[in-house]
């Protein structure tokens, strides 16, 4: 699927940039600020 490319993507997005952390957080479901 490409839901595990899509995740490593938004992990390593979040690491380098910031703007993923948002995207992240709303998926999950959890708020993490």
């Amino acid at each position: 699927t490409k839901l595990g490319s899509f995740g490593s993507m938004m992990q390593v997005g979040l690491i380098n940039d910031g703007p993923s952390t948002f995207v992240l957080s709303s998926k999950d479901g959890k708020i993490n600020s």
